[in-house]
């Protein structure tokens, strides 16, 4: 299995599943206690976790498709990603958060490993 398509999939379509989730429901953000109260915030919560993730998820569809965003797909998924998921679990632990704040890191740092991964074996660049 090709390690570096893999983890741009799973990325393009946690992107895109989320982010659609989101736009059409911001209130499913209530489970890790981010409310939205108002018009305003609800606009905000759509935008920026909605419409934003759904864009990224368009990023990383086309990068499956076009040979030459393999590289900086991977690399954006191995920082960005990466640092997404180890700030989660660093700060999880710091503030002692439940568990589910732990179980979001599980697909961020699997992501981001075989990103890492792929950039460092690939023979296609």
């Amino acid at each position: 299995m090709d390690t570096g398509k893999l983890a741009i999939s799973i990325t393009a379509a946690a992107f895109a599943g989320f982010g659609t989730a989101l736009v059409v429901k911001p209130e499913i953000l209530g489970k890790i206690g981010i409310r939205a109260r108002g018009a305003n915030a609800r606009t905000e919560l759509r935008a920026m976790y909605g419409g934003m993730e759904i864009g990224f998820g368009v990023f990383f569809g086309i990068a499956l498709q076009k040979p030459e965003w393999r590289t900086p797909a991977l690399t954006a998924i191995a920082c960005g990603i990466g640092a997404l998921g180890v700030t989660r679990i660093a700060t999880a632990i710091a503030e002692q958060a439940d568990p589910i704040s732990y179980l979001m890191a599980g697909p961020e740092i699997a992501a981001s490993t075989m990103a890492a991964v792929a950039l460092v074996t690939d023979r296609r660049r």
